[in-house]
């Protein structure tokens, strides 16, 4: 093998290409020469041809994509890290490990080898944040680069070639796509979702059906897409970015409209949940670094005190600050986890655990799913289609976003204070919503007219603005409201079956307030103690805000416990356990009812455990002496 012979003597080219590199490709395979007595001899020094067609240069570490070819035939293409070419035995451990490729070269060799290929290799900037890159000024998906109203298609390698620069995009290789199995892989499926579709729809078809199915809640969220679509351009002026919260009772649409917007995206990126406890704030933060200027939608969303570090997380989502990791280097650096998209965040609570949270959300009220089924369908089939489409002509106006965002944005933000006259109102709230409004103002003039007037839109936010406000107001005003009303039972002045009862309905224990009774006894102690007080409307119009809590208001059968009669009563129905989680409020059996006890459907209203049956089935009562202690 290593000497030639008469029937295949060593021609002038090997020797040349010998003398230039020190090496030289012959038959798929590599080779030396020996000089002994100035004839040459061969030397086989691999059973493959290399050629390296890409060098990317990572953060952490380099790679090149090399192209190997056996003396059978068999071809492959591999991504290697620069490091496994540093040492003969790394080199070798590698590729035994791709097949049957075999280097039984000298370190020189291998030194004689990079030298050829590094000097021969492209170069190539490797991407691994998808969406907008404003160095480049272009938007990455996992397939390829749209820039300049054009999409420019990675190729099997990932690489994108525009002019004399070289990208490459790790998820669009065909490298990573053959092992589908790896660990890796399933690492990468939220890049491989944000991939470019070609379709036909447009923005005003999409963006028409989009208001039409979603109504008011549709508008808000149409101008929060957009912000998003510019985030990097409104952060860096103003230092923040709102989040959109959708809240609201299970079935009412909250999940729908959010996972609608993600298709502006490619395929729809799964949800984060908060239910299961597996979502940590650092995992959460990775996930907001993985993409820059696209939506990340967060569900399940409840006041718990174990989210307290998720709206801390929240908060931070807001103003840009994400968490520090190691970097698993050999000194004490970290590495920064960045926030680049938007926030999307749904639950049935209103994520007022902590004020500072509340004050940093778009709010969307969500009471009853009202889609009409047709339109709905209508957008379904454009989101089936793809709108990636719809993306790309949005971000044809980034140049003009870029340059009038900041002039917009302060008149906008002088009309709304002066016609809301801002000293009522949280500056910041006013901040958020006026982003919306420069939204679509500049989408109107530079890319479409929205499917809604402006001065409505305007209208539509100063009554948001206001609602949110009062909404964060009713936080402090309902916990003062239910700490008197379990000092009125406390004290005997409210009882149950006059003033309130209990039942067990769809989605668990039942709370009935009779407020005609209750709330003339709320004002006069409140009265005694000084402080703040508040109408039957108002008080009831902030229990209504509380969707995790407020059931209806309507009609409830309550027992007499002397003469056994019904009577009917015009009552707040609640929720009994997230009441109690977040107002401490202990009334009677409202902790104690039996998992057993049955609504009588056929009665008018919801049918209550008497007094007797609660005594025939053993139901514990809580008495004013032998109440839970209350936190304080």
């Amino acid at each position: 093998m290593n000497q030639s012979n008469g029937k295949d003597e060593i021609q002038p080219w090997e020797v040349e290409q010998y003398k230039k590199h020190k090496f030289y490709e012959k038959d798929n395979c590599l080779y030396t020469l020996k000089f002994n007595s100035d004839q040459p001899s061969r030397k086989q020094i691999s059973n493959f041809s290399i050629s390296v067609l890409y060098f990317i240069k990572g953060h952490d570490q380099s790679q090149r994509v090399i192209k190997l070819k056996n003396q059978p035939g068999v071809e492959s293409i591999l991504t290697i890290n620069s490091d496994k070419l540093a040492s003969v035995a790394e080199f070798t451990k590698f590729l035994e490990r791709e097949g049957n490729f075999i280097f039984y070269g000298s370190a020189l060799d291998l030194t004689h080898i990079k030298i050829k290929l590094f000097n021969d290799e492209k170069r190539a900037t490797q991407i691994t944040v998808l969406g907008q890159h404003t160095r480049e000024d272009f938007f990455t998906f996992c397939n390829g680069i749209w820039q300049k109203g054009k999409f420019y298609p990675a190729d099997q390698y990932g690489i994108i070639n525009l002019g004399n620069k070289h990208f490459h995009i790790p998820y669009a290789s065909s490298i990573l796509k053959e092992d589908d199995s790896s660990e890796e892989d399933k690492q990468n499926e939220n890049y491989i979702r944000f991939t470019y579709k070609d379709s036909s729809v447009t923005f005003k078809q999409w963006s028409s059906k989009f208001a039409q199915v979603y109504s008011y809640n549709g508008q808000v969220a149409l101008a929060f897409a957009i912000a998003a679509i510019f985030r990097d351009i409104i952060f860096d002026e103003l230092g923040f970015f709102p989040i959109l919260d959708n809240f609201g009772q299970p079935q009412t649409g909250k999940s729908t409209l959010m996972e609608s917007l993600l298709y502006l995206f490619g395929e729809k990126q799964p949800r984060i949940s908060l239910a299961s406890g597996t979502s940590t704030p650092k995992a959460i933060t990775r996930t907001m670094g993985q993409f820059r200027n696209a939506l990340i939608f967060i569900d399940e969303y409840k006041n718990r005190d174990e989210l307290l570090k998720i709206a801390e997380t929240l908060k931070g989502m807001y103003d840009g600050t994400g968490s520090l990791n190691a970097a698993f280097t050999n000194d004490s650096r970290t590495r920064t986890n960045k926030i680049l998209s938007s926030v999307l965040l749904a639950g049935q609570d209103l994520p007022n655990l902590d004020p500072a949270l509340f004050t940093r959300c778009i709010l969307l009220d969500f009471t009853e799913k009202k889609f009409n089924d047709e339109s709905m369908n209508q957008l379904k089939a454009l989101q089936q289609e793809g709108l990636t489409f719809v993306l790309t002509q949005i971000l044809e106006i980034r140049s003009y976003f870029k340059d009038k965002f900041k002039e917009v944005f302060e008149h906008e933000y002088r009309e709304l204070s002066k016609n809301l006259l801002a000293h009522q109102y949280p500056d910041r709230l006013l901040k958020n919503y006026t982003i919306l409004l420069a939204c679509v103002e500049i989408t109107n003039k530079h890319l479409q007219r929205l499917p809604f007037e402006k001065t409505d839109f305007e209208n539509l936010v100063k009554k948001r603005i206001k609602e949110q406000n009062s909404l964060m107001n009713s936080t402090d005003d309902l916990k003062a409201f239910f700490d008197v009303v379990q000092f009125l039972y406390e004290q005997g002045k409210i009882t149950e079956e006059k003033d309130f009862c209990f039942s067990k309905g769809d989605g668990g224990k039942r709370l009935y307030l009779y407020m005609i009774s209750i709330h003339p006894l709320y004002l006069e102690a409140k009265r005694r103690q000084g402080g703040k007080t508040l109408d039957k409307g108002t008080l009831e119009l902030y229990i209504k805000a509380q969707k995790d809590i407020f059931i209806k208001q309507g009609n409830a059968k309550f027992q007499s416990t002397i003469d056994k009669k019904y009577d009917q009563k015009h009552c707040v129905h609640l929720h009994v356990e997230p009441l109690t989680q977040r107002y401490e409020l202990w009334l009677g059996r409202n902790t104690n009812l039996e998992e057993n006890q049955e609504i009588d459907s056929s009665a008018e209203g919801p049918a209550m455990l008497s007094y007797e049956q609660s005594l025939q089935e053993s139901v514990f009562f809580i008495q004013p002496s032998n109440l839970p202690t209350r936190h304080n």
